[in-house]
């Protein structure tokens, strides 16, 4: 019971950090349809209603009880929410929660932006299987897969913005580094 505590911390403090760091971006030059926001509701709306209707089939556990997952799954999210703060804090004003091109936006090769081009979205696919690791229901596949497709849609319409803002270095960048897994992908 205090391991779901710990996750809810994390997480909460996480989503206050989120919100408190969104106050005085830059504003938006460029941004892309809102498109964006439907896909994610569909996807929501479509892992839902197939737990719904399937509860035997999502609830099914995929790993044997054991304490010893919750507590791997913490250390998991904590390290991947401390991946995305870092990130976040290094992207500073250039954040936008939707993708688009901010004023005066500058492409961030420094801290985490090394190591991947979007590790935001690194620490937010850790965090969230480090979280459904923990609870270890079949169902929490299909929400770290529907995290992972999300975020990939996102990460390539960010990805068109970029090159258009910055044709030259962003390619050499693209080169250079890879979008979510070090050395992989």
């Amino acid at each position: 019971m205090q391991v779901t505590y710990a996750f809810g911390a994390l997480w909460g403090g996480w989503l206050l950090f989120w919100l408190v760091s969104a106050q005085g971006n830059k504003r938006t030059a460029t941004r892309t349809s809102p498109l964006w926001r439907f896909i994610v509701l569909a996807a929501v709306l479509v892992v839902s209603l197939g737990w719904r209707q399937f509860p035997e089939f999502f609830e099914q556990p995929l790993l044997p009880p054991s304490a010893v997952w919750a507590y791997i799954g913490l250390v998991l999210t904590a390290c991947g929410l401390g991946f995305a703060i870092w990130a976040r804090r290094v992207l500073g004003t250039n954040w936008s929660a939707m993708p688009s091109i901010k004023k005066d936006h500058e492409l961030i090769q420094r801290g985490p932006y090394r190591l991947v081009r979007h590790p935001i979205y690194t620490g937010l696919l850790l965090a969230v299987f480090g979280t459904c690791l923990a609870e270890g229901r079949v169902g929490n596949l299909w929400v770290v897969g529907m995290v992972a497709v999300l975020l990939i849609v996102k990460l390539k319409m960010e990805e068109a913005l970029l090159a258009r803002q910055f044709p030259e270095a962003y390619l050499q960048y693209r080169r250079r580094v890879k979008a979510l897994i070090p050395f992989l992908y």
